[in-house]
């Protein structure tokens, strides 16, 4: 039996309720690699406009949407470092207008904890190229609001998210992906199918790898969400959960700090319709010990 619609509140004849599925979780390919590592990591992430396309289509009093999202997580190889375990949490602050009074303005809670395992079934010592398999585990130690914000009211459930990924090394280019699927354990949750590829080149290399500028690498990448349950808004139980396909691009440039250090910074544009979101700016930085 197909979940009912969920109910959220009305004032005359706008919903107050706004969607925004499409930052509630991260994905495994978020400041991550195919290669079990040892490190620290914190990046933030600012989504610009989200889902003002779809919230204005359903009539919502909630708009001018901005997330910003600070992550911290660490990762800690074992196996002889053929396998990784680690922990993640997001920090995300939301802002918001609206013309009804309690409605709007900035909010900020710790998000859903996740426990990431990686194993290299695959590596190649000598060039860096490996496979790895994995799973990500999502718990809900977050609030039943999205950020805390009144009018974004998310379902509470862990989910699974079992992948793949691999990295492939020829001389200064490189490319790595993921293939993953986010499996959540309510119903009212979407299923999501997530491929994710980037190209990387090394555009310079210090002579000395102790340079604080080690090493320049521009990448760009392809993202392909597909969403496998609950697809399109408006159907019974997609009014607030529900989900397109989205395609993406992302282009950045890392920069290798040191012999431990890598900042990456980038943009996000959707290019598929209705956008999630206008632009998405991305920041994270990398010490690996």
């Amino acid at each position: 039996m197909p979940p009912g619609p969920p109910r959220f509140p009305r004032v005359g004849t706008s919903i107050t309720a706004a969607v925004l599925p499409s930052v509630q979780q991260l994905k495994i390919s978020e400041n991550q690699s195919p290669a079990p590592q040892d490190r620290i990591y914190t990046s933030f992430n600012y989504f610009d406009n989200l889902n003002q396309s779809r919230n204005e289509s359903l009539g919502s009093s909630i708009d001018h949407i901005k997330v910003y999202r600070y992550v911290l997580g660490f990762e800690k190889t074992f196996l002889d470092g053929r396998a990784s375990a680690g922990m993640r949490l997001p920090i995300d602050t939301l802002t918001s207008s609206s013309r009804l009074p309690g409605f709007g303005g900035t909010s900020t809670a710790v998000g859903d904890l996740a426990a990431i395992f990686k194993y290299a079934f695959y590596q190649d010592r000598d060039t860096g190229s490996l496979a790895s398999v994995g799973l990500m585990t999502s718990f809900p130690t977050g609030p039943n609001r999205f950020a805390g914000a009144r009018g974004f009211n998310s379902f509470r459930d862990t989910a699974l998210t079992p992948f793949v990924g691999g990295i492939l090394n020829r001389g200064d280019l490189y490319i790595q992906g993921f293939s993953s699927l986010e499996i959540p354990t309510d119903q009212n949750q979407v299923t999501v199918l997530y491929n994710d590829i980037g190209l990387g080149y090394f555009v310079y290399r210090a002579p000395q790898p102790d340079r604080f500028l080690a090493a320049i690498a521009p990448t760009v990448e392809l993202h392909v969400n597909t969403p496998l349950s609950h697809r399109g808004f408006g159907g019974p139980g997609n009014v607030l959960n529900g989900a397109f396909d989205v395609v993406d691009f992302t282009f950045g440039s890392n920069f290798l700090l040191g012999k431990r250090g890598v900042l990456t910074v980038g943009i996000v544009e959707p290019v598929t319709g209705p956008r999630p979101f206008t632009l998405e700016a991305i920041a994270q930085f990398n010490l690996r010990f």
